[in-house]
């Protein structure tokens, strides 16, 4: 189960403000992976473009460099990488490029989180977890119109507050985390006990289950009025 704290969050850095001035950074959405947002880019192996235009006169080793790219150096192009001295590791890893092949700043293989960097503060895409944010994000978010969860302005707003910014402390929603069993051996809407915090609520009933070698416990979270 994902924790509030590593709920993916994306901000765009461009033109906008009062002035529409470069360098704006503001919220714009929840829960994509920045790969989401690639789909105007291309992949590629972050050394080919300069290997290859060492041998842009010889037809031959260029296209057979290029299958043996497209292939992911398969063992069927061994011999080519092998004659000009090369290996698949000298073609580096791969990363996401625009349409004049220029590195965006992400790779290919990535955790979900990251910058595509099209034109610095004229246009970057980020995409962070909601525990790297600080004071000026959690704000951000706070104030956008863009959708976001209540879990995410909750955890928001509970963080400003420890900061000792205590403009949105009014509107948290006191909740608990309660713990059910699924055999519903108690009276009906009785949990069987809850928590403060979800961490505490879910490695209870991790563990509660595991003991019983089964799925007998869940937990809900529950808004106090």
């Amino acid at each position: 189960m994902t924790t509030i704290q590593n709920t993916l969050i994306t901000f765009h850095t461009g033109r906008g403000g009062r002035f529409n001035n470069s360098g704006f950074r503001s919220y714009c959405d929840q829960d994509q992976e920045i790969d989401y947002y690639t789909d105007d880019l291309f992949v590629n192996y972050e050394n080919s473009f300069d290997i290859l235009k060492e041998y842009k006169k010889y037809d031959n080793i260029l296209s057979a460099l290029h299958e043996a790219i497209e292939c992911d150096f398969s063992s069927n192009h061994e011999k080519i990488l092998i004659r000009l001295g090369l290996t698949a590791e000298s073609f580096g890893k791969k990363v996401y490029q625009d349409g004049s092949g220029n590195p965006v700043g992400l790779d290919y293989d990535n955790d979900g989180t990251g910058s595509i960097n099209i034109d610095n503060d004229y246009n970057t895409t980020t995409v962070v977890r909601l525990s790297e944010c600080d004071e000026a994000d959690f704000r951000m978010i706070l104030d956008a119109t863009n959708w976001k969860s209540g879990k995410v302005e909750d955890y928001c707003k509970t963080q400003l507050a420890e900061m000792g910014v205590y403009d949105y402390e009014e509107e948290i929603e006191e909740c608990t985390f309660a713990v059910y069993d699924k055999e519903d051996t108690y009276n009906e809407g009785e949990c069987l006990t809850s928590f403060d915090k979800e961490d505490a609520a879910r490695d209870f009933v991790i563990r509660e289950n595991a003991a019983y070698g089964y799925v007998k416990f869940y937990y809900e979270e529950e808004i106090e009025d």
